[in-house]
């Protein structure tokens, strides 16, 4: 039988597991509100949560006490699940609600002010192509096709070479 200390600790640790956990439900049930999913995508929702509270569980197993499940751990699970929802959950859920609420609002502005600077440029160039042609294209163009004559008399005289296979 372990020590009292390291009994204690575990379930200290667990308790904490259990916090994470009820935070990680919050996060999830203010996910799903804000995307309304049909029945797959619940689902899937649900068996990503799963996993990741299983992952999150085993961890603090193997952490507290070598991955031991007993009695106090079910009991230190539901102790921090209890003090969460009842400290802490509506608090954080209007945080994060509002929090993601602001971030959302920020991308949906930048994405209209990105989508007008697309408006404004194809604007500007159609009205300004054939300048635009005439300044950046044509000696580009030329550039590029002296390059590759320049290259192509390279290859010649490399291949005249003797030796070259």
């Amino acid at each position: 039988m372990a020590p009292l200390d390291a009994q204690l600790f575990a379930f200290l640790v667990v308790v904490v597991i259990g916090i994470a956990m009820g935070f990680l439900f919050d996060v999830f049930r203010i996910w799903r509100r804000m995307f309304r999913q049909r029945h797959l995508g619940q689902g899937l929702g649900d068996v990503f949560f799963l996993a990741v509270a299983g992952v999150l569980l085993a961890v603090g197993l193997v952490f507290a006490n070598w991955g031991e499940f007993r009695a106090f751990v079910l009991l230190g699970l539901a102790t921090g699940l209890m003090l969460y929802f009842s400290l802490a959950s509506a608090v954080v859920t209007r945080l994060l609600a509002v929090v993601l609420g602001a971030v959302f609002a920020w991308l949906g502005w930048l994405a209209r002010l990105v989508g007008a600077a697309g408006r404004v440029s194809r604007a500007f160039l159609t009205r300004h192509r054939q300048r635009w042609e005439r300044s950046v294209v044509r000696p580009a163009r030329r550039i590029y096709r002296w390059v590759a004559f320049q290259a192509s008399r390279m290859a010649r005289w490399w291949r005249k070479l003797p030796g070259f296979l």
